[in-house]
Formats: structure tokens, sequence, C-alpha cells
């Protein structure tokens, strides 16, 4: 290899064997290498690949938003019409309890005991039993027990309950209670259990007083 200086440039010039010449730089440029044009393409890739990702988060971001307002709107929905749907279940209970009507059969004077009850069943369905509680006034001090009984029934008093029915529509069924001989009596009411098929409506119930207006109260 023979090494000669360039005149003007001052630069040394290179000639190779077998007549190759390699070119001389100016300072400025220098041909790119193989390991330079690497990182370049590298770096590129992954300014494009972190791009892409944050693109991506965006648009994920957004979709799970929408997926939770898209949730909590599904859920409202299911909310409102299960609350309607409890709302007109309980309408059309309401529409079928049974209206009951109960009658003092005929006031007594004390010391009569014996005080005879008329119910109607005022629809709106036939019942298939109703089940009467013994009134226990709790304005009674002496906690007397006021037994009762199915009004021509066979099986006597009872200390707790009876059973009356079945009861069509518009008919009646009776019982009697011992309200006891004196004068002044407490408030009596009953607890009646309705059925009909698969429904039980529990009522609370007032019995007219079994005693007879005073002539004083009259107007």
């Amino acid at each position: 290899m023979v090494r000669s200086y360039c005149v003007g440039s001052g630069l040394w010039k290179t000639d190779l064997v077998r007549g190759f010449h390699r070119p001389l730089t100016d300072g400025l440029w220098t041909k790119p290498t193989p390991e330079r044009n690497y990182r370049e393409v590298s770096t590129g890739l992954a300014i494009a690949a972190l791009t892409v990702a944050a693109v991506a988060a965006v648009f994920s971001g957004l979709s799970w938003a929408e997926v939770k307002r898209s949730a909590h709107a599904a859920e409202g929905s299911a909310g409102a019409a299960e609350r309607s749907a409890k709302v007109a279940e309980a309408a059309d209970r309401r529409a079928r309890t049974p209206q009951l009507t109960i009658i003092l059969d005929n006031p007594v004077e004390a010391p009569g005991d014996r005080a005879i009850y008329r119910v109607r069943n005022d629809g709106p369905r036939d019942l298939d039993a109703l089940i009467v509680s013994r009134p226990r006034p709790p304005d009674d001090p002496g906690g007397i027990k006021y037994p009762f009984a199915v009004t021509g029934g066979t099986q006597g008093w009872a200390d707790d309950e009876i059973t009356l029915g079945p009861i069509p529509m518009g008919q009646e069924v009776r019982f009697t209670l011992c309200c006891s001989a004196a004068v002044e009596l407490p408030e009596f009411r009953v607890r009646m259990a309705c059925r009909a098929e698969d429904d039980i409506w529990t009522l609370n119930e007032l019995l007219p007083s079994p005693r007879m207006p005073s002539r004083d109260s009259s107007p």
C-alpha cells in the first residue's frame, strides 16, 4: 500500500493494491455503516410501537368506559323493571284482598254474656276457609279470657281460634262470643286469616260492641 499527499486538500490519499481507490472524505459527510442503519431502524420501530400502544390504550380506555356505562344502564333498567314488577304484584294482591263485613246479630244488655256475630264475604273471590283468633283486649286489666265458638257447631267453646268456612261470595258464617256479664266491656278486636287456594291474607278486624247503645246516648 502506497500513501501520497494530495496537494491542495490537506488530506492523505491511500491507494490499495489491485488498483482500488478509497473515496476521499471532505470532513462533512461519511458513508453510513450497517451498524448505524440498524440503530436508526430500531429507533424508528420503537417509536412506532410506542405510538401504536398509546393509541390502543386510548381506545381501550374509551371502550372500557363505554362498557361500564352500558353495564350501569342495564343494571338501572333491570332494577326499574324489578321495582315495577313488585309494585304491580303488590297492587294485584291488594285488589284481591278479601272484603269482610262483620255484623252484630243482636245487641245484648248486661248481664247477658252471649253475642252472636255474622261475617259476610263481600268478595272479590270465594274463601276456602276463615280462621278467627280469640280477642285479647290490651286494655283489660283483669286478663279475662273471652271464649268463643262456631254458632250451632258441636265442638264447644274454643280458647284460641275457630275455623269458619268455606264462605262463597255473598254468603255469611256466624260465631258466638262469650263477652262476660259486665256492663262496661273492652274493645274486641280479632285476627282473621283468610285462605283462597294458595293465597292467605291476615286481617285485624274490630267487632261491634255487644252492648246495646245507652238510651241516654241517642241524639
